[in-house]
């Protein structure tokens, strides 16, 4: 992978940072691979950053997907508490860098998902309240940001069949008790699809999840 895909890649990143940096010297640069669950051991993911550092593309943030329901392979569930996802974190934590979890999100409804769900997290509401609850806890502490992606989707939506991935697809999933300031909505339509009635603060109230 360094030497057919990111080494050439890595003049590419430099570049483009450097581009950055010249108009925005404070920006911070994160580097972003969706690998976690996608190769043994979780290799894919760590080695990248490895691959990055030694190559000498200057970042300043991990960045990682973590494995859809609805897309790519099999892993086991719940990912976050096997092993290789856990060692992958370490593993690129020890570079110095802090990571960011920039895109997850689990279903809550069983439309169109032909993955098996872990018994403690059916496709439901509660089930994915308590995912995303459980999965907050298990990394809190390790990342210093999680993204829960497409948090604004609901069913009916015209891909419904493909990603019933939103918070419960109508803002009625249970109280999500997270108080945690580094878990943000990574939404591109939240603000057009409110509740109705809904105020601000009942709304923060309820999920208890910093809007982006």
């Amino acid at each position: 992978m360094e030497e057919n895909i990111w080494g050439p890649s890595a003049p590419l990143l430099k570049a483009a940072i450097s581009g950055v940096l010249s108009v925005y010297p404070n920006a911070k640069i994160l580097l972003h691979i969706a690998g976690v669950g996608y190769s043994r051991g979780d290799i894919a993911a760590y080695s990248f950053f490895q691959s990055m550092v030694k190559l000498g593309v200057p970042f300043d943030i991990a960045g990682l997907s973590y494995p859809y329901m609805f897309s790519g392979g099999d892993v086991p569930q719940p990912y976050f508490a096997q092993a290789d996802f856990q060692s992958a974190l370490d593993s690129i934590a020890a570079m110095g860098r802090p990571i960011q979890i920039v895109e997850f999100n689990y279903p809550a409804a069983p439309a169109g998902i032909t993955k098996v769900p872990s018994p403690s997290y059916p496709f439901t509401p509660t089930g994915q309240a308590n995912f995303v609850q459980d999965f907050a806890n298990a990394v809190n502490g390790r990342i210093e940001s999680l993204w829960y992606w497409y948090a604004d989707y609901y069913l009916g939506w015209p891909d419904a069949a493909n990603n019933p991935s939103s918070l419960a697809a109508d803002y009625s999933v249970p109280t999500i008790r997270l108080a945690l300031p580094w878990l943000y909505l990574n939404s591109r339509r939240l603000q057009r699809r409110r509740q109705p009635g809904a105020t601000p603060a009942s709304r923060k109230q309820q999920t208890e999840i910093q809007g982006r």
